[in-house]
């Protein structure tokens, strides 16, 4: 089956710490759409992170491996195996003083788009993002805007993105801040809406997210794009609800940036 992975920023987002995580329907926080859980190793100064989506019955939907080294991004490969697709980057030295990113994908029909551009520090991937957000968190916190290069794999290139907080909330004890992720160029802007993010203040965890994942959702045999609210649990950690006090955000998106036909 041909298909194109759509535009999707929101994605398990988490610091160099292990989680699980519950995406339910937006409208519908009864209905379980994914599990997701997060491993990291730590090799020479390397971290290695694994995100998993795994469907309701345990079957793999999408899984992202990840390198990082001084939290900036070094390599990244992902498996979308609801289409049999994959992907991935690699930055590379290409003189004294360049470094290049070097794109490929693989879409279902086996064809390889292959692409490169220069390599810049705020480069991320949805599951190094917030490695690289703990790094500007003193930014975020005043209320200054994080601007990062987003990689969309499947188009082999990157988009401007920008963090910034919209308030603050406690809950249960608990210093909370939200935070909204928007397109910098208005032509993206048009396609893809502002997304929603709850994040500790004071541990920089990622609490909630609100938005368009990457993995599709099958409904009636039919792929649809999947909008959901993410729940996140730490080891020995209570989790935090935010339901009845953060208003969801999310509007209805019907359009999403494809790859350029």
């Amino acid at each position: 089956m041909k298909t194109v992975l759509l535009f999707s920023l929101l994605a398990p987002l988490a610091f160099a710490e292990p989680y699980k995580a519950q995406y339910f329907d937006l409208e519908n926080p009864k209905i379980l759409v994914f599990n997701i859980e997060r491993k990291e190793v730590l090799k020479d100064k390397e971290l290695e992170s694994t995100v998993i989506y795994t469907n309701p019955d345990g079957t793999p939907a999408l899984e992202e491996h990840m390198w990082t080294a001084d939290d900036v991004i070094t390599k990244y490969r992902l498996k979308q195996h609801q289409f049999n697709e994959e992907g991935g980057l690699d930055v590379v030295k290409a003189d004294d003083s360049t470094q290049l990113v070097k794109y490929f994908y693989v879409n279902s029909d086996g064809k390889r788009s292959e692409d490169n551009e220069k390599m810049v520090s705020n480069l991320v991937v949805s599951g190094t993002t917030i490695v690289y957000l703990k790094s500007q968190w003193d930014t975020l916190l005043s209320g200054k805007p994080v601007e990062v290069k987003f990689v969309v794999i499947d188009r082999t290139e990157s988009f401007t993105f920008k963090f910034k907080k919209i308030g603050d909330h406690e809950v249960n004890g608990k210093q909370l801040m939200e935070v909204e992720l928007t397109p910098s160029s208005i032509f993206v802007a048009a396609v893809v809406k502002p997304m929603l993010f709850v994040f500790e203040k004071d541990t920089a965890r990622i609490v909630e997210t609100r938005g368009q994942i990457m993995p599709k959702r099958n409904v009636d045999g039919r792929w649809k794009d999947a909008y959901v609210r993410g729940v996140y649990d730490y080891p020995n950690i209570p989790s935090i609800s935010t339901l009845e006090v953060i208003t969801p955000k999310i509007p209805k998106i019907k359009k999403t940036l494809r790859r350029a036909k």
